[in-house]
């Protein structure tokens, strides 16, 4: 009977330490069919999203040689800022502010719950405000503006 009983809470466990693993934290974004992550080449995602409309707005970076720059794709939804390295832009953050923009299989949309957030993300978060800021691996972070109770814009950052 024992044996039964350890065999069991072993499998159980097992079990819980798997499904953990379920709610990983994606490090990129699927924006209109294209993943975005941090740190790759802007100018990929500008030939990509060539049909698109946006404005484009710089200045003179505080962390780095050159221009900040942001692309407002605001007519889609998000908007990415990058910083310069070595003549060529790279992505700092993504967010998005679209109901028509999802995550996670569609779990993940503007004008969910805090709860709901945290159904997917969990709780290990800090508040910054109305800011829920989840930390990732690589100095990444997930953050989430909750407003009333409901998601305004969602995003995927470097910035330190």
């Amino acid at each position: 009977m024992k044996i039964k009983i350890t065999v069991s809470a072993l499998i159980l466990a097992v079990l819980v330490l798997f499904s953990s693993c379920t709610n990983k934290v994606s490090a990129s974004f699927d924006v209109k069919g294209t993943e975005i992550k941090c740190g790759m080449e802007m100018s990929k995602l500008l030939d990509e999203f060539k049909d698109l409309k946006y404005d484009y707005s710089e200045s003179i970076s505080c962390e780095y040689n050159g221009l900040d720059k942001v692309y407002d794709f605001s007519d889609s939804g998000f908007v990415i800022y990058t910083y310069p390295e070595n003549d060529k832009d790279y992505v700092l953050e993504i967010a998005v502010t679209s109901k028509d923009i999802t995550q996670k299989d569609g779990k993940l949309k503007i004008g969910m719950s805090k709860a709901d957030i945290e159904a997917l993300y969990g709780t290990d978060y800090e508040n910054e405000g109305e800011l829920m800021v989840y930390s990732l691996d690589d100095g990444l972070t997930l953050n989430f503006l909750v407003i009333d109770n409901a998601l305004e814009e969602y995003s995927l950052s470097a910035a330190q």
